[in-house]
């Protein structure tokens, strides 16, 4: 499907944490004939630590982390990105992915998430599955502001069809 390839943009994937942006964003990556970089593994790469010993030290840490790969995200070409979850929390952000892509909030129902996340490997879970219905009524705006595009929940499949439509617009 590479002949969807629209040449230096990217696609940005932004969500709750659990919605999918990962998988959904290595399937696209493949189809489109993009690289795939996933904000999580780019924040421990510059910072030299992993997610949960940048929390241990405390969020605002992990956070400054999270701007600084996106002032890295914004310089990249033909790459699927998943954001981190929080990602949309600073407006700074927002701009630079913007500026790095067409942004797309994965809109998968807080339900569907509950019943399939593993909180054990993300620290704003560790309070439990609780904590994500929190979360999704602190940034379920700042999701839809920053998306240039909703998709809502479907098959990974069709949500990687979606998105490669999403570059012929």
């Amino acid at each position: 499907m590479s002949e969807n390839r629209i040449e230096g943009e990217n696609i940005v994937l932004v969500g709750m944490p659990g919605s999918g942006k990962t998988t959904i964003g290595k399937l696209a990556a493949k189809a489109l004939g993009y690289d795939f970089c996933d904000m999580d593994d780019l924040i421990e790469e510059i910072s030299g630590q992993t997610i949960p010993e940048l929390f241990a030290v405390g969020e605002p840490l992990f956070r400054q982390w999270e701007t600084e790969a996106c002032r890295k995200l914004a310089k990249f070409t033909h790459t699927v990105i998943a954001g981190g979850g929080g990602v949309v929390l600073r407006a700074e952000n927002v701009a630079l992915l913007r500026q790095a892509g067409r942004v797309l909030f994965l809109n998968r129902p807080i339900e569907s998430i509950a019943a399939d996340i593993d909180t054990t490997t993300r620290p704003l879970l560790a309070q439990g599955v609780q904590r994500l219905y929190v979360l999704k009524r602190e940034r379920e705006a700042l999701y839809r502001a920053a998306g240039d595009e909703i998709l809502n929940d479907t098959t990974p499949e069709e949500t990687v069809r979606r998105i490669c439509a999403t570059l012929n617009k």
